[in-house]
């Protein structure tokens, strides 16, 4: 199993991989800020990317398009689900977007791993995706469709037969999760038809556990930087780090040996780097023990 730590292309953030091994990294190109006239330096990009990848394993490339659903679920929400009243998606503004987002992969051959498909059916409807989709394909990098349940069951069946790989969106396109409910038989029969599943943001114990999934990914890593809190789950504790003192019903921390800390330091959550730290080598623990769980019920995905 395989948990992508999301890498925000923020030096501060990028440098801790310098001396934390990380396997599996992702990187979020800007397509909201794009689509709003930000201009995407590529040479910057690329070179973050090789630091980012560093001395991993994997670098998965994000559409970044999940900013742009954020966008227009929260104002459905204040708006009391009358997007034409705010947020109006531009279809000119996004495929020039997306141009941009194919022109990146072009100059990142060779460096990312495998690249994830814009998730916007929604907007555009599925046969302008499956257009996008192809041009995707033909520029290289191991393409990972994205599924929804809106799609149906036939359409998942037919694309894990087709790339042997897809990636489960967890909004069903009005803002709402879609839950895991069904997903228990479609995890376990793509397993069974030799293709891996990646599952957006779904990274907790519960999910890990009890859903098959090839892998998943999250940005929790990065908040002891954000927010100064990091949650930690290990085999011997639960607990949270905090850049604030304690308050009542927090269970800090005070023996923390069990993560390997590379740096030579005591229990300091004002440290930002050290909790950064932390926060990243909780998580290659727990996406060990649910490698070490599933290979317990016969669950092995060849790499």
């Amino acid at each position: 199993m395989r948990i992508f730590l999301s890498s925000p292309n923020k030096k501060e953030d990028i440098k801790i991989f310098d001396r934390v091994k990380v396997k599996n990294r992702l990187v979020a190109y800007p397509l909201l800020s794009v689509m709003d006239g930000y201009k995407v330096n590529i040479e910057r990009l690329v070179a973050d990317c090789k630091k980012i990848k560093g001395n991993g394993e994997m670098l998965m490339f994000d559409s970044g398009v999940s900013s742009l659903n954020w966008r227009y679920f929260e104002n459905l929400k204040r708006l009391s689900q009358d997007a034409t009243r705010g947020f109006v998606f531009s279809e000119e503004a996004f495929f020039k977007a997306a141009d941009g987002y194919i022109e990146a992969i072009e100059a990142l051959s060779g460096i990312i791993d495998c690249v994830l498909e814009l998730d916007v059916d929604h907007f555009i409807g599925i046969e302008k995706v499956k257009k996008l989709r192809k041009r995707l394909r033909r520029r290289g990098g191991n393409l990972i469709p994205v599924w929804r349940s809106s799609q149906g069951k036939d359409e998942f069946f037919r694309v894990i037969d087709e790339y042997g790989f897809v990636a489960l969106s967890t909004h069903v396109g009005t803002g709402k999760s879609t839950g895991s409910a069904h997903w228990d038989a479609l995890l376990f029969e793509a397993y069974k038809r030799g293709a891996k599943v990646h599952v957006f943001a779904f990274v907790s114990s519960k999910n890990l556990f009890e859903l098959p999934m090839y892998s998943s990914d999250c940005s929790s890593w990065g908040k002891g930087r954000r927010w100064g809190i990091v949650a930690f789950d290990s085999k011997r504790k639960r607990g949270t780090l905090s850049g604030r003192p304690a308050k009542s019903g927090d269970e800090v921390f005070g023996d923390t040996s069990f993560l390997g800390l590379s740096k030579e330091s005591e229990f300091n959550p004002f440290d930002k780097e050290w909790v950064l730290e932390a926060s990243i080598l909780t998580y290659i623990s727990l996406e060990e023990r649910v490698t070490e769980a599933w290979e317990r019920r016969g669950v092995v995905y060849e790499d």
